[in-house]
């Protein structure tokens, strides 16, 4: 007797669409790379008071979801099953068809469910953690900076899409915090569009005194040197700087009256001790610090001990990111340019 092969084709050809590839694209959620803060984790006082506590609520977030989470897997199974059981046993092959949709359809709601009241809850858990941290900030995990606003501050990364999230933001300081996802599009050999992680960190905004002038600290667009912007590219005689910064600013003046020999070296020395790297935009009344920090405030669908050791260091780097902020902020009132 012939062993027809077609219906073994297509059900692993179904299996790879419906269940292989939806499972490879959650675990590379999970497993989103995230720089190593351990270091700056276990030395932040915050987490290290809080820890028991922030994993206290996480847990019981968890213990919530767990009923979601097991007919969210449940589901994956059954389909897995009933796909195998259909093809071999049912027939005509348009019933298993049937059957695998129906069941895709099941599992599908179910996932999505989990994965709605998974990011809901936890937004929970992070906006009761950060009013323990400080009890001024305010937590939209939808909320962020514009891509308008993004592309004020010329980084040099090209940017055909653009993504901010997790906008944290204390109206009593004027400081604003969100993580940004920047992307670049291109056309593979077969013509079809694709987009490539070009920054993934996040920006932080806040009020200062107005320095009447826009200066750029740190990677800049080519365009700044090799064409006429009204930007000015500066070189100071402080080498160290130089190599770290790469200034440019609408008016010369003005910067070399800021950019004073004591500022650029605090200005060295915050960014040698700041953790990941940063492009610093003083515009006008506004400072922006761009830090290389990785995705952070993100929840984690299945990997509950990640997700725990994730959100302390969110805390660590937000933490950071605000002394950061407060220390350039602190260096630009108190030159008090005109």
């Amino acid at each position: 007797m012939m062993f027809n092969r077609e219906p073994i084709i297509f059900m692993m050809v179904f299996a790879f669409i419906v269940v292989i590839i939806p499972a490879i694209v959650l675990l590379v959620i999970d497993n989103k790379s995230k720089k190593q803060r351990s270091i700056l984790t276990r030395e932040n006082k915050f987490v290290s008071n809080n820890r028991e506590n922030i994993e206290r609520k996480l847990d019981e977030n968890s213990n919530d979801l767990k009923i979601m989470r097991f007919k969210a897997l449940l589901s994956a199974v059954v389909l897995a099953v009933g796909i195998i059981v259909s093809f071999f046993i049912i027939r005509p092959i348009i019933i298993s068809i049937i059957i695998c949709i129906v069941l895709s359809i099941i599992m599908g709601i179910n996932i999505n469910k989990y994965i709605v009241e998974n990011s809901e809850k936890f937004a929970e858990v992070v906006k009761n953690a950060l009013h323990d941290f400080n009890k001024d900030l305010e937590y939209y995990p939808k909320g962020g900076f514009t891509e308008e606003e993004y592309k004020l501050c010329l980084f040099p990364e090209m940017c055909d899409q653009f993504s901010s999230e997790d906008m944290i933001v204390n109206p009593k300081s004027s400081f604003i915090y969100s993580d940004i996802l920047v992307e670049s599009e291109y056309e593979d050999s077969d013509g079809d569009t694709h987009y490539r992680t070009e920054f993934c960190g996040s920006l932080a905004r806040i009020n200062i005194e107005n320095v009447n002038c826009a200066i750029y600290l740190g990677s800049t667009p080519g365009k700044f040197i090799f064409r006429n912007d009204g930007f000015k590219k500066i070189d100071f005689e402080n080498d160290e700087f130089n190599k770290l910064f790469r200034a440019c600013s609408s008016n010369e003046l003005l910067a070399y009256k800021l950019l004073t020999p004591d500022i650029m070296e605090k200005f060295v020395k915050i960014k040698n001790e700041t953790f990941g790297d940063i492009d610093i935009r003083i515009y006008y009344d506004k400072l922006y610090i761009r830090f290389l920090s990785g995705d952070t405030f993100d929840s984690t669908l299945f990997n509950k001990r990640r997700e725990k050791e994730a959100l302390l260091q969110s805390f660590a780097v937000l933490d950071e990111v605000m002394k950061t902020m407060e220390k350039v902020r602190d260096l630009i009132n108190k030159k008090n340019v005109e």
